[in-house]
């Protein structure tokens, strides 16, 4: 109970393909941190490095490994543990988001080879951009705006004095039933039905750049690994439930865009969960999609927790030093005096056995002397 899987996310979490000659695995860690060192605009102490072995091959008659390497900054994770701590839950995985995807991707999806795939996480507060080829992940980046940047957006279009709070909650509430403004929207503002007038005018900006950021992305990769086409984009996270969302971005991007449900094509017992009971998880389920793919079994995988260290080295020895030292030279003195008391004692007692023992053979020499002398006259 409170085990838990977990994963990472953040601008700082940093995705690498190397390729290195083929090693062990226990030289291959080390040997890692040192080639991913010049790729870190940080320094190499400040993260946890982790990799993930893609496959082997052979090059002018050398064996080498592509690896896909990862490097987390330390405070990010130590934030995610923190937060599971306060929960009372115990984490027993720590991964990142983007192989999350992947191992979901490849369950539910099927990604196909020669396939070129983006996925886009439409989150609250970020929107992950992740690119997977021939079912390997490819790319990874984090953008804004975000699901949130829209919300506020909305809230500066409606004429209120309400509490921040209950200002969010209203924009939320509007942008659900909202989506992306369309031509039916603009006929009820006509129409007087409601008076948020604003409310496109700020939204579409916010749209716009989203869209922007996107399109940034997937040329930077069409550029850098010298891809011509990407035949689908997948939509998941909140955002994903945007009325309008998978249009709007098609037009935008030019792509065919659909929403990535992994839910849909779950087997469940119907003796446990009716139908309505599977239709209510269906909207939920592409805000469900990383810890769906977390869950699964470690297809693809990267281990962040930090490894246990032994109590000694958790100790901080330079505070216990100065107050153990004196009381182990103690020891120390202590044991080597009542050594040598026993050994003395052990000695002493030697001693008196082997006195006795001469004692004993002088008597029987005198005896046997005078039996001599005896005999003698």
């Amino acid at each position: 109970p409170g085990k838990v899987r977990l994963t990472v996310s953040g601008s700082g979490v940093h995705i690498v393909r190397i390729t290195i000659p083929l090693m062990p695995k226990g030289e291959l860690k080390e040997a890692l941190r040192w080639e991913i060192k010049g790729h870190l605009p940080v320094s190499i102490e400040s993260v946890q490095t982790d990799f993930h072995i893609l496959h082997e091959f052979v090059e002018k008659g050398v064996k080498k490994l592509e690896v896909i390497a990862v490097a987390c900054p330390h405070h990010l994770i130590d934030r995610v543990l923190s937060i599971a701590k306060g929960a009372g839950l115990k984490p027993t995985h720590l991964d990142i988001g983007a192989f999350a995807f992947w191992n979901v991707l490849l369950a539910f999806d099927g990604l196909g080879k020669e396939e070129v795939v983006a996925l886009v996480d439409l989150g609250a507060e970020k929107t992950g951009v992740h690119l997977f080829k021939d079912g390997i992940l490819q790319f990874s980046r984090e953008i804004t705006p975000a699901g949130a940047d829209i919300t506020r957006a909305i809230m500066e279009g409606i004429e209120s004095e309400e509490e921040p709070y209950l200002l969010y909650q209203r924009a939320e509430k509007i942008k659900e039933e909202m989506g992306i403004p369309d031509k039916a929207f603009q006929e009820r503002i006509d129409n007087k039905t409601i008076n948020l007038s604003k409310i496109p005018f700020f939204v579409r900006p916010v749209l716009e750049r989203l869209a922007a950021e996107i399109k940034r992305s997937l040329d930077y990769y069409r550029n850098q690994f010298h891809v011509e086409r990407i035949d689908r984009l997948l939509l998941t996270g909140g955002g994903a439930n945007l009325k309008n969302i998978t249009a709007y971005l098609a037009d935008e991007l030019r792509l065919p865009v659909e929403e990535f449900c992994p839910f849909r094509d779950l087997l469940y017992d119907p003796k446990k969960m009716d139908e309505q009971a599977v239709q209510n998880l269906d909207p939920m389920s592409p805000m469900l999609t990383i810890a769906t793919g977390v869950a699964l079994p470690a297809l693809k995988r990267i281990e962040l927790l930090p490894a246990k260290e032994p109590l000694w080295s958790r100790l901080r020895m330079d505070k216990w030093v100065p107050v153990v030292s004196p009381l182990i030279t103690l020891l120390v003195f202590s044991w080597i005096f009542w050594d040598m008391n026993t050994r003395e004692a052990a000695i002493r007692k030697e001693r008196d056995v082997k006195v006795e023992k001469v004692k004993t053979l002088e008597m029987l020499q005198s005896k046997l002397k005078l039996l001599k002398q005896k005999r003698s006259r």
